[in-house]
């Protein structure tokens, strides 16, 4: 049985923004969701045709896992209900074998460069499902 998680899936008008603002630092770009509940709660299919108001607000890498993330501001919040901030992860380093989940990891203090300006992008909420983990 797959796991199931919710997101906020980037538009390409979105993606394209940040990799333009944003040079990826590893070559695995990945630019593409931001986690909202993972696993999914129950009552996340009521939120299928919300709006989010979305902003990138932030940024942090790590050369040693070979992560780069952007820290974003989700409805005027910067933290999941799991206690971890919103972010997408930008970019991995094959060459480490990064997995995208190391995002949370580094910024599990919490501590990012904030951008001088940020920035609205435009997502879509969607139920994940996923059957190799």
């Amino acid at each position: 049985m797959g796991i199931k998680y919710s997101a906020l899936m980037l538009t390409e008008e979105s993606r394209v923004k940040i990799l333009q603002t944003f040079r990826s630092a590893f070559s695995l770009v990945k630019c593409d969701h931001v986690t909202v509940n993972y696993p999914a709660k129950n009552d996340d299919e009521k939120h299928q045709n919300h709006f989010f108001t979305v902003f990138v607000v932030g940024y942090k890498i790590d050369t040693e896992l070979g992560v780069e993330c952007l820290v974003v501001e989700v409805n005027g919040r910067l933290t999941r209900p799991d206690g971890c901030l919103y972010h997408l992860t930008l970019s991995l380093d094959p060459t480490k074998n990064a997995k995208a989940v190391l995002s949370n990891e580094i910024l599990s203090d919490h501590q990012y460069q904030k951008l001088n300006e940020s920035f609205e992008i435009t997502t879509e909420f969607k139920l994940i499902k996923r059957i190799n983990v």
